[in-house]
């Protein structure tokens, strides 16, 4: 998950594995759930793999989707 995680370290992993094995996380109270989604916005990623990380893929492997 994304959480407190530097956003250079997020995009490389992005890179690496691609967004489709990542979920977005706050780690709540450790980490603000707005400050850590503005963090997901703001990636130099396109916005296709900004939705697989912010909801995407949490709904796939709920079967929401």
């Amino acid at each position: 998950d994304t959480a407190l995680a530097y956003p250079q370290d997020i995009e490389d992993f992005v890179k690496t594995y691609s967004a489709e094995k990542m979920l977005f996380g706050s780690d709540y109270p450790f980490g603000t759930p707005l400050k850590e989604k503005q963090k997901i916005f703001n990636l130099e990623i396109p916005e296709k793999q900004k939705e697989l990380i912010l909801s995407k893929n949490i709904m796939r492997l709920l079967n929401l989707d």
